[in-house]
């Protein structure tokens, strides 16, 4: 290539010197994806699915349904949300969040809880319709209608839904 000005040559070395640097520069790497706070906890609730049920426990491989909301939203670092983990059976959950006024026959957001029966049992809301909870069958994913105890109401918990 020749270039005629002085002016010209100096650009085009320019160009040439950084084009070495930018193609020298190692790309950084992808950002970590940031779960909000209800991805996380359902996140960690769908990893149990299959893990067995068992009466009174808490995991991680056996579960009955407060112990695995329990563990979900503890292992998320959310315990708070649901009474610091002081209210251990799904009718002492369902009656602190309506003792508080947190709780909507029609209203959910994934990460909410859901309660069936009067607090007979317990899940996590998972958004369209759908919760997890531990059946005897094991944790499983069904439709929020699909328990056989009466769908009685999602419990709000304040969870964090926006990306952060």
């Amino acid at each position: 290539m020749r270039f005629t000005t002085p002016g010209a040559r100096a650009f085009a070395s320019a160009a040439i010197v950084a084009t070495l640097l930018i193609s020298s520069v190692p790309p950084t790497p992808a950002a970590a994806v940031t779960l909000t706070e209800a991805q996380q906890v359902i996140s960690i609730a769908k990893a149990q699915r299959g893990d067995p049920w068992r009466y009174g426990a808490t995991g991680p491989s056996s579960f009955d349904c407060s112990g695995l909301v329990i563990y979900a939203y503890k292992m998320a670092g959310d315990l708070r949300l649901i009474g610091n983990g002081n209210y251990r059976s799904a009718s002492a959950l369902y009656k602190y969040f309506r003792d508080r006024g947190r709780t909507s026959r029609t209203r959910a957001t994934p990460g909410d809880l859901v309660v069936w029966g009067y607090g007979r049992h317990i899940g996590i809301y998972l958004g369209s319709g759908m919760a997890i909870s531990t059946l005897t069958s094991g944790v499983r994913i069904h439709a929020v209608h699909a328990v056989t105890a009466p769908f009685t109401a999602y419990l709000r918990t304040g969870i964090y839904q926006l990306g952060g």
